[in-house]
């Protein structure tokens, strides 16, 4: 356990060191040079098929933990924001294009979502729950300026005829993420241009406080009390990556925790895949009537 601490807390260090360099070695994060990618590039792209459209939108997948009253297990799944609720849902197209000479940082028109830094970055792949070893994927930090929390949103940006993909979920007010292209597309210099962004504002992040009491035990486990008189169903806790001392989060995929069957005043401990005490945020905490 105390190597899978120290391998996770390296790796968000190292993509934080990544994209929030602004030089080395002569070369900058953006250039004024348009180009392409090769075919080869494509070798490790995910499908995005137009069933999924709706529902990924509102998700990330990430290994997720199921515990019960008599223990704790493993199970895969996916790390969803998915809320009725949302405050509203607009797409809005960027206007000019961006380099690092003459618009960086870059605020996406119409939105209030700003790209402060863009990079290759080498290490574990964050964004499907993998932890997949890879070389070079185009990362940014992206930067909520607004005071509207953001549920989640789906940003496309072109460099020369290639384009990219940014999914990220859960950025509070005023919260920096750093986020990997989702198809973990190769970076290069490049002339960014055609930037859209889907958005789904919304106006609180359910905590469930009158439901749920979460106590991190400071071994990557989590407790979860149902402080409330009746049984639940399920619980789902949402927690990032969070670099205190960079004050960025690593990672726009939000992994989620499961617990059920939760009776009226009693507890049970999880160990998230992905949770790591003093380096993970939760995020949310929703209470479900039926198992999912």
């Amino acid at each position: 356990m105390k190597k899978k601490v120290i391998i996770i807390i390296v790796v968000a260090v190292a993509i934080l060191a990544v994209v929030f360099a602004m030089k080395k070695e002569g070369q900058s994060l953006f250039s004024s040079k348009s180009t392409e990618e090769s075919s080869s590039e494509d070798a490790s792209k995910k499908k995005n098929s137009s069933e999924n459209k709706t529902d990924k939108k509102k998700e990330s997948t990430s290994k997720e933990d199921i515990g019960t009253e008599n223990g704790t297990g493993n199970s895969t799944g996916t790390s969803s924001t998915k809320k009725d609720t949302s405050k509203n849902t607009s797409t809005q197209k960027g206007g000019n294009s961006f380099s690092h000479k003459n618009n960086l940082p870059y605020t996406i028109p119409d939105t209030n979502l700003q790209i402060l830094r863009i990079a290759g970055y080498k290490g574990q792949f964050l964004e499907d729950g993998s932890d997949k070893k890879v070389s070079n994927v185009t990362t940014i930090a992206l930067k909520n300026i607004g005071k509207e929390k953001i549920e989640y949103v789906d940003i496309t940006v072109k460099r020369g005829k290639k384009k990219l993909a940014f999914k990220a979920s859960a950025i509070k007010a005023g919260a920096t993420v750093v986020v990997q292209e989702a198809n973990k597309t190769a970076y290069k210099d490049g002339t960014y241009s055609d930037c859209q962004a889907q958005v789904a504002y919304i106006d609180n992040f359910e905590m469930s406080k009158d439901q749920i009491k979460v106590t991190d035990n400071g071994d990557n486990s989590l407790t979860v009390k149902n402080i409330s008189k009746k049984k639940i169903a399920c619980v789902r806790i949402f927690y990032k990556y969070y670099m205190k001392d960079e004050k960025a989060y690593v990672g726009g995929i939000t992994y989620t925790a499961k617990a059920e069957d939760l009776g009226a005043g009693k507890s049970m401990k999880i160990t998230p895949s992905h949770y790591v005490s003093d380096s993970s945020q939760i995020m949310m905490v929703r209470t479900y009537e039926e198992k999912n």
